[in-house]
Formats: C-alpha cells, structure tokens, sequence
C-alpha cells in the first residue's frame, strides 16, 4: 500500500534544497537540477540512475574479462 514519506524541505539558496526523510534516513537534496539522495549513515551519495548504469556497464567487462583469462588458464595451448 502507498504511504506518503513526509520530508521537510530547508532552502540554502534558489538552486540548492535538502530534506532528510525519517523513514527512509535518507537526505534528498536537489542541486543544479538533480535530485540526489544522500545517506548520512555511509557519509556519501546514493548512486543515480546514470551511475548505476555505468557501473554496471563496467562490471560486466570485467567478468568478461575474468571469464577470457579462465578460458586462457584451462586451455594454455589455444
């Protein structure tokens, strides 16, 4: 079922926002037009949607990678 997350906004400026949601203990913030999530406990930025992406991007070239040099190591002859 669908609950609405209350977050009070605090303005530091026009272009910059943040609001720390309890029942997520999660910041957002909005900065030169992003809305980004911030957790306080890890002390850094959730990733977005971009970042995630291009992550996993990099992760799967690395199994391929990993994968190539397995074959090498069982088959050092080919």
């Amino acid at each position: 079922m669908y609950r609405p997350i209350t977050i009070h906004i605090h303005w530091v400026d026009a272009n910059h926002h943040w609001g720390y949601g309890a029942a997520l203990n999660l910041i957002l913030c909005r900065g030169y037009q992003q809305l980004r999530w911030y957790d306080p406990v890890a002390g850094c930025y959730l990733d977005t949607f971009d970042g995630e992406a291009a992550s996993r991007i990099a992760a799967e070239a690395r199994v391929r990678e990993l994968e190539a040099e397995i074959r090498r190591l069982r088959n050092p002859r080919a």
